[in-house]
């Protein structure tokens, strides 16, 4: 298991194994919810470019939070239950991979609607 190899790893260098955990959660929660509410940041671009309702889009976002807090849980047990723990290590590291490409797409986006030369005709997102 990774853990019992990185644990006595740390101890060694005077860093206690819990502190990685809490910012391995702080960095997931961080990442999460950028993930989440980036769909309430593009609502005005999307009525912009497609013509939809801010309704149907806020009522899409409402279906797509509660599907996801309906199964959260369930998924939650069905990996406890399935997956090893070296299952999760690649699991985690495609996590911060995702978010850090949604952090990069974001800075895109804002880079583009908000550019002072009026390029955004050129922008490729």
């Amino acid at each position: 298991m990774f853990a019992s190899r990185l644990a006595p790893w740390l101890t060694r260098r005077g860093f206690h194994y819990g502190w990685l955990m809490v910012a391995l959660t702080f960095l997931t929660t961080v990442c999460s919810s950028a993930a989440i509410s980036l769909s309430g940041i593009l609502v005005l671009p999307l009525v912009q470019e497609f013509g939809w309702g801010r309704a149907d889009i806020g009522a899409v976002m409402g279906l797509m939070l509660l599907l996801f807090a309906g199964t959260a849980p369930f998924g939650g047990a069905i990996m406890l239950r399935l997956f090893t723990s070296s299952a999760r290590l690649p699991a985690e590291v495609r996590d911060v991979a995702d978010c850090l490409d949604a952090l990069q797409r974001i800075a895109e986006v804002v880079l583009v609607y908000f550019d002072d030369d009026d390029r955004a005709g050129r922008a490729t997102i």
